[in-house]
């Protein structure tokens, strides 16, 4: 009986808040059931194989911290903002009541569940795309809303938001991406923000020079592509009786088709040549 209560105290934390640290015995919380108001995993490959509930946040601040955890799930923010954290979770990583921020290299790659979040998602970081690489790369993502800002970010990623999904340069490939509202892909140097994607939504924006390459294109209003070949080889298509496109900057048409619906279709060219070579328009019925 006494290593049986001894077992269970180990491998079930219930406490106020739970601090897992690599320096301190049996404090480093892996392989575990940790289930507290807080926890905080601050030391590298801390809370490691465990399955992590808060009902408060969760943090993993350190590198590798809660690398290929079981499952992490929490009723306020879930933090996983040094490099390689919260990579290759095996289970969901799952926010009720917050958000899930990614926010450095490979953090919360390769995530085998789903990540979910009441409010927003965030993949990378705002003010250097180069800091968050490939965070949330092959990944499946729902939330309100998704900040996709790092470079490889969201790559071949399965993509659900209630609002708006925000993709930057280079994060958008091999993308299938779904908003209630908007999607906004806005390259920079030249590189594509989303590439070889299928992206629907209300209304999407294609800024700056390839912002979309080589992609389908569902709206059910608005589709404005501003900057040159900002729309290139692109398949631009409604999924409801009304369709308008908009075309700013040079080429910024070349080489798409426009599927205009049964119903209303309009189509403006803003600029001299915004429409480019090689744009076709069918007419559906």
């Amino acid at each position: 009986i006494l290593i049986l209560l001894t077992l269970i105290i180990y491998n079930i934390a219930n406490v106020n808040g739970k601090r897992c640290n690599t320096q301190q015995r049996q404090g480093h919380c892996r392989k575990q059931n940790v289930t507290a108001r807080i926890i905080d995993c601050i030391s590298e490959r801390t809370c490691s194989y465990s399955n992590l509930d808060a009902t408060g946040f969760i943090r993993c601040s350190a590198n590798l911290a809660c690398w290929r955890a079981k499952s992490i799930r929490a009723g306020a923010d879930i933090s996983c903002q040094k490099s390689y954290s919260c990579k290759e979770v095996t289970g969901d990583i799952q926010s009720t009541n917050g958000s899930i921020i990614c926010r450095r290299i490979e953090s919360c790659l390769g995530v085998k569940g789903d990540i979910i979040a009441s409010q927003e998602i965030i993949c990378g970081d705002k003010s250097d795309s180069t800091k968050g690489t490939r965070a949330c790369k092959d990944g499946t993502l729902s939330a309100t809303d998704v900040y996709c800002e790092g470079e490889e970010s969201c790559e071949s990623t399965s993509i659900n938001a209630s609002n708006n999904i925000y993709f930057k340069s280079k994060a958008g490939k091999e993308v299938i991406a779904t908003a209630d509202n908007i999607i906004r892909c806005t390259s920079s140097a030249d590189s594509p923000a989303c590439e070889d994607a299928d992206l629907t939504a209300d209304i999407i924006y294609a800024d700056g020079r390839w912002a979309i390459q080589a992609s389908n294109i569902t709206v059910s209003s608005k589709v404005i592509c501003d900057g040159k070949h900002a729309c290139y080889e692109s398949t631009i298509s409604s999924s409801s009786m009304k369709l308008n496109v908009e075309f700013y900057g040079e080429h910024a048409g070349i080489r798409s088709t426009v599927q205009c619906p049964y119903g209303e279709c309009h189509i403006k060219c803003g600029d001299a040549n915004a429409c480019g070579s090689g744009l076709t328009i069918n007419r559906n019925g």
